[in-house]
């Protein structure tokens, strides 16, 4: 494992944040959720890489989070309850993966900001478990 891959992957992550923010304020509300579900997606990879020492073959953002709190025990309880609070909005920002690019599917403003702050959520929850993890 690569701490350089790790921090690779968390400069994508907070670059694709910074333009899902951008296209909100644009009111592109598609590429405003693909964008932040591929903030979520690669900043759980890029924890799973420095923590496990492996990038899980995985997409959804939900199964990242439980193969997150499952691989690392003493954090598996915050993250349960993370999943539980905000199952439906998870779903959501899972969903947009594929329905924002292929689907005939129009996000609006309140859906691409829901997902937006989701995304933020998910990098703080997970920054959170890299700092319990490094002490």
């Amino acid at each position: 494992m690569s701490f350089e891959e790790a921090r690779i992957l968390r400069m994508r992550a907070e670059t694709f944040l910074k333009h899902a923010k951008q296209a909100l304020e644009r009111e592109e509300y598609d590429f405003a959720c693909f964008s932040s579900e591929q903030a979520a997606q690669l900043f759980i990879k890029s924890a799973m890489l420095e923590l496990v020492g492996e990038v899980p073959r995985l997409h959804r953002v939900r199964e990242l989070l439980s193969l997150l709190g499952s691989s690392i025990p003493e954090v598996g309880m915050l993250i349960s309850e993370f999943i539980k609070e905000r199952r439906e909005n998870l779903r959501a920002l899972d969903d947009a993966y594929i329905t924002s690019r292929y689907l005939p599917f129009a996000y609006t403003h309140e859906d691409a900001e829901v997902l937006v702050n989701l995304a933020e959520d998910v990098i703080n929850i997970t920054e959170k478990v890299l700092k319990e993890c490094r002490r």
